[in-house]
């Protein structure tokens, strides 16, 4: 007997499990562990989420693009930290490059307090499970998570009452951290799960942190989703270069959101270099809360083959003197989508800001396709506001010019895909990140197939 196709409600009532959708109760694990302040935010969260309307529809302009049927129609469970000896050992091998690196490794949304390792970096630094925490800590992890807003979008509330025990960083005044850190989010299984990483970093006045993130699927061809969730707090003078890597598997799918509010004179810069994966969406929010402070993120898109792109960012110019740069790029393989929604909001007082938006696509093959929508609201009149978009192909003139010195077309082809890439690298000021950068958009491009 054929059964009956699930209906959407159904599908949404499996995605979240025990929780069974927007007329349920919430039901949080290990909740005897948990301060009352983490076990109320989740209820918060649930409580959002069912009022707000559930998982995103056509109907959200910052969803409507996005195949979250696809999502939903895939028999996701919630991951699990008890795995077999065969995945344990894959992750083991996995880890094992990074030997030598600062690194803390979440395990199906979990820290591994085994695999983490931080001993590199200075000794005041400190990094631990929220249900671990001192009475120290726990005071100054809420702080941190009361100056963020309150989840705004479907999956990040998702994660906010679904997360198992989230991780706290803390880079003390005056800290700075010459080594990058790497965070690494591994999904292990042998069955769809999704995984709810959720984390935490307070870096104090005048202290500094290199963070590179990586997302890892050790699934082997079974659908995964890392729903990860990112909270940064940079005090007065701090400084934050944050790396995101995403070079994942055909059935992998991460959505990512972020955080970042700066205080006066700190700067934040962040770069993404994304490849491969099914669905991947990025979303960043920046807040510039203090006079002088600086935000810059660059980014590119590689996708091959029928990947699915999207990036959103929202920065918040709400003090006078502050300056925001974004630039992001998208390469576009045969049936692949790229969609950049940017957001800049200049505050009634932020007089004399500085910000800039591009985005620039290139189309490899007539059925890709780009949607690019920067943005500005501006409630000041004393600013220096840029934006602007481009789509098209590789230009005829450049292929000609190579060719016309000798250059094979495949070969020309290649070293302009490759110099449109690698543009991204060179606005990235941390130079280890950089080399990280380079790294990946260089095998990244080695999937691509060259136009004819």
């Amino acid at each position: 007997m054929i059964g009956l196709p699930m209906s959407k409600e159904d599908m949404e009532m499996d995605f979240l499990g025990e929780h069974s959708a927007y007329g349920g109760t919430l039901t949080i694990i290990d909740s005897e562990s948990k301060n009352p302040y983490i076990l109320e935010f989740q209820k918060q969260a649930f409580e959002a989420f069912k009022t707000e309307g559930g998982f995103p529809t056509s109907k959200n302009e910052d969803w409507k693009n996005v195949d979250i049927d696809s999502l939903l129609e895939t028999p996701f469970k919630k991951a699990v930290t008890s795995l077999p000896a065969d995945l344990n050992s894959d992750i083991d091998i996995f880890v094992g490059q990074l030997s030598q690196s600062a690194r803390i490794v979440l395990v199906n949304g979990v820290m591994d307090d085994i695999l983490s390792d931080i001993s590199l970096l200075p000794t005041d630094v400190r990094f631990n499970r929220f249900s671990n925490l001192n009475d120290e800590d726990s005071r100054l992890l809420e702080g941190v998570m009361d100056s963020g807003s309150a989840p705004r979008n479907p999956f990040e509330r998702i994660n906010s009452f679904q997360f198992q025990d989230g991780v706290f960083g803390v880079v003390p005044d005056g800290v700075v951290c010459e080594r990058s850190l790497h965070i690494v989010s591994i999904v292990a299984s042998k069955t769809p799960v999704v995984a709810y990483p959720n984390l935490v970093i307070k870096i104090g006045e005048g202290a500094s942190l290199s963070v590179v993130v990586t997302h890892v699927s050790l699934c082997s061809g079974i659908p995964s989703l890392d729903n990860a969730n990112w909270l940064f707090d940079i005090s007065k003078s701090g400084r934050l270069d944050y790396l995101n890597l995403k070079a994942t598997r055909r059935s992998s799918n991460v959505i990512d959101t972020m955080q970042v509010s700066i205080a006066e004179q700190g700067e934040f810069n962040g770069a993404y270099v994304v490849s491969g994966g099914n669905i991947n969406r990025n979303e960043v929010r920046v807040s510039l809360n203090g006079e002088e402070a600086t935000s810059n993120m660059v980014g590119v898109g590689i996708c091959p083959d029928s990947n699915k792109l999207y990036t959103n960012t929202t920065v918040d110019l709400n003090s006078p003197n502050t300056d925001s740069q974004q630039f992001f790029k998208s390469i576009l393989g045969p049936n692949s989508v790229n969609e950049y929604s940017g957001l800049v909001y200049v505050a009634p007082n932020a007089q004399k800001v500085n910000s800039d938006q591009l985005n620039r696509n290139l189309m490899l093959d007539d059925s890709s396709r780009a949607i690019s929508r920067p943005q500005l609201k501006i409630y000041a009149d004393d600013v220096t506001c840029t934006h602007g978009s481009t789509t098209g192909q590789l230009e005829g003139e450049e292929l000609l010019y190579l060719m016309s010195r000798g250059i094979e077309r495949n070969e020309a082809t290649a070293l302009l895909i490759s110099g449109f890439a690698e543009e991204i690298a060179d606005h990235i000021k941390n130079d280890r990140l950089k080399y990280y950068a380079e790294e990946n958009i260089r095998s990244a491009l080695m999937n691509l197939q060259m136009p004819a």
